[in-house]
């Protein structure tokens, strides 16, 4: 076990609400050369526009599409267009400016797929999607196996209408049956036949999530509607609503038939999402898997202005499986129900089963977020529970999925052969990384994060800057870099060092109450019963200046499992307000335990 240290002199005193910044001693000033000499952060990258095309420009009302068209007319028509798009190597596919109602049928609703050197320019188009009749999961715009393509100037949204996403609900009564809770609904009508599934706890006052108000959990069996804005909530066992008083407040959310996301871009070369507004959709905003050069700005997810409606989407930005190079910058997230930013790659950490010596089980894993890591020819990489490397790896023979191998999540593994013997002993919780993801290369600037019910940014990628951003009055902590693995099913993360965390803001978050602290990095083990540390020092080479962190319930700073961290001239104002005795809840302002060459310095 690594000591908790710090090797040199702390040079940041704190008075007050004030940090008065002191100027570092030669040592310190040594250290601290020493340390951000091994810090560059990313490499310079540029996303490639499309290139000229001669192939034609092609219109949606060509097809048919327009304001005043049926829903499943203008669906109609907007897969058609892309269909031509695709087979006559179109140049460019534009959607007359207004706003169109699409029926949702099946995963996609428009897809562009296999196309080079393409624009699709909405124009300022409103595209209000409608629920599907039968259940299905997808997105309203995929964007799959493309090169140089830019997607501009277009407005997403869900059809609140015909089905609401979510509303504030007040509790009213709690006695209308056994383990019941019924809500009086403050933002819409709903109507018969909606199903709740789940709520979080609501501060109206305050226009976020804090302790205040009832957390409904998962386990509703039943949604009665009593009338349009009355809602009676069934739990399985009567318990899991015992702590509901009248007058507190949940965030209720209401399942449609469509499990959607806004715009999912998967496999993709050189992809510029540009000026793309998304102001309502069930699950993420912006979903991106083995990208490469690929960048999102100039966006927008928030409800849309002046409904007064509490949900944007579920994710903003989920970005998994990078092949590096991303940019995100100039953005702005309002009222999303999970992460800001969930950037992160996995692992194979649901635990080893040795069968010969070519061939081990990867056990407990989820599949739809591990099968990319299991290809034949790609190189695994064996490492400790701790995250520490022993020094083993082999490229894949061959491999079989296991699907639905438990009962319990996560219930599937995979029998891998390798090309090498295995070592003659490893630890059954040994991990199996792939080290062509990972890579990170990444920039998270100038972006806008405000009243998230999760965190603002949680980043587990390496090699990477994260400069200029706001983060306001998110639930959980603003900033996260580390790697972890998180209630026994998320294995994320992948060496999140070489990274600069510059000139940030990080104003009032917290208010839910999330260990450990508003910025934090390292790495370690999430479980259910709380964030520990890990013995390898998993983050290492960080560079932490400029920031300035406010109104922090605990630490506004935290790090454990990290080594080689500098951090300098940043202000921590108001921190540790309401100071616990329990676990990091009472560390004070800042706290730094188990690294090593952790310089903090005015």
């Amino acid at each position: 076990m690594h000591r908790a240290i710090f090797p040199f002199l702390v040079t940041i005193l704190l008075v007050g609400s004030q940090s008065l910044h002191a100027a570092p001693s030669p040592e310190t000033q040594r250290a601290m050369e020493r340390i951000t000499a091994h810090i560059t952060g990313p490499v310079d990258f540029q996303i490639e526009p499309p290139r000229p095309n001669k192939g034609p420009v092609i219109s949606v009302a060509t097809f048919g599409a327009g304001p005043d068209a049926t829903p499943e007319q203008n669906l109609a028509a907007f897969r058609a267009a892309a269909k031509q798009c695709q087979e006559l190597k179109a140049s460019r596919l534009l959607v007359p400016k207004g706003r169109y109602l699409v029926k949702s049928e099946g995963k996609q609703q428009i897809e562009l797929k296999g196309l080079t050197d393409f624009t699709f320019d909405g124009q300022g188009a409103e595209l209000i999607f409608q629920d599907t009749d039968q259940r299905a999961m997808g997105s309203y715009l995929n964007i799959v196996g493309c090169t140089r393509v830019k997607v501009t100037n277009l407005v997403l949204d869900w059809d609140w209408a015909s089905h609401p996403l979510a509303s504030v609900g007040r509790v009213v009564a709690t006695k209308g049956g056994p383990g019941t809770v019924d809500f009086e609904l403050l933002d819409c009508d709903i109507p018969e036949g909606i199903t709740c599934m789940g709520g979080r706890e609501w501060d109206p006052k305050q226009n976020i999530r804090t302790a205040k108000g009832f957390a409904t959990g998962m386990s509703i069996t039943k949604t009665e509607r009593l009338g349009p804005r009355r809602v009676r909530l069934t739990w399985t066992k009567p318990k899991l609503m015992a702590t509901a008083r009248k007058g507190q407040h949940s965030l209720l959310v209401f399942k449609p038939n469509y499990q959607v996301s806004a715009v999912s871009f998967d496999n993709n070369t050189h992809l510029s999402i540009d000026a793309v507004y998304v102001y309502g959709v069930y699950y993420t905003a912006f979903s991106g898997n083995q990208n490469q050069y690929y960048q999102v700005v100039n966006s927008k997810v928030m409800p849309r202005p002046g409904t007064g409606r509490k949900m944007a989407s579920h994710s903003a930005f989920e970005i998994h499986a990078s092949k590096g190079y991303f940019r995100l910058e100039n953005n702005e997230v309002y009222l999303n129900h999970d992460d800001g930013l969930h950037f992160s790659d996995a692992f194979l950490g649901g635990g080893l089963i040795r069968e010969d010596d070519h061939t081990l089980i990867a056990d407990k894993l989820q599949h739809y977020a591990t099968k990319h890591l299991i290809a034949k020819g790609d190189t695994l990489v064996l490492h400790r529970r701790d995250f520490s490397p022993m020094e083993w790896s082999s490229p894949i023979v061959s491999f079989e999925w296991e699907m639905m191998y438990y009962k319990k999540s996560p219930n599937n593994r995979c029998r891998i052969t390798f090309r090498d013997p295995l070592p003659k002993e490893f630890p059954a919780d040994a991990m199996l990384f792939n080290p062509r993801f990972g890579v990170g290369q990444y920039v998270i600037r100038n972006n806008t994060f405000r009243n998230g019910l999760t965190h603002g940014l949680y980043v587990c990628q390496p090699n990477g800057l994260i400069e200029g951003n706001t983060m306001q009055r998110t639930a959980y902590p603003g900033l996260m870099l580390h790697q972890l693995i998180r209630w026994k099913r998320w294995f994320m993360g992948t060496n999140p060092g070489n990274v600069i965390i510059r000139n940030n803001a990080i104003e009032g978050c917290n208010t839910a109450l999330r260990e450990p602290a508003n910025l934090f990095i390292g790495g370690g083990v999430d479980d259910h019963s709380g964030y520990v540390p890990t013995p390898y020092l998993v983050t290492q080479n960080v560079l932490v200046e400029g920031n300035t962190i406010s109104d922090s319930p605990w630490a506004s700073l935290g790090m454990w499992s990290a080594k080689n961290v500098v951090v300098r001239n940043n202000t921590f104002r108001d921190s540790n307000l309401t100071p616990a005795s329990y676990r990091y809840r009472g560390k004070g302002r800042m706290f730094v335990t188990n690294a090593e060459n952790v310089v903090i310095a005015g």
